[in-house]
């Protein structure tokens, strides 16, 4: 089996990337990692898709990099936005009669 078909376990993935476990999780849940998919109740990545998310975030960081000593700050992403049981809407500036 080649490198780029191997997959791999979300400790393993943790480990090559240096982070957390529970961040590998996080990034998941908000769907910001690595495409990752389910084997039964285990969670595996493919090695083709974790470099090519690899070479996303290098290709980003190079679009929002900035002359040496400023600071560097990122587009801001939309609220999240949430419905309650009561129909409400949820926002991070408040709640919106829906």
């Amino acid at each position: 089996m080649e490198r780029l078909d191997r997959l791999l376990s979300v400790g393993e993935l943790a480990g090559y990337l240096g982070v957390p476990v529970a961040t590998l999780y996080a990034w998941r849940y908000r769907g910001e990692g690595p495409p990752g998919f389910r084997v039964g109740r285990h969670v595996r990545y493919r090695w083709s898709d974790i470099q090519t998310w690899i070479t996303g975030r290098l290709e980003d960081d190079r679009l929002v990099s900035v002359a040496p000593g400023t600071v560097r700050k990122r587009p801001n992403k939309p609220a999240a936005v949430a419905t309650s049981w009561s129909g409400h809407r949820h926002t991070d500036s408040g709640m919106v009669q829906s």
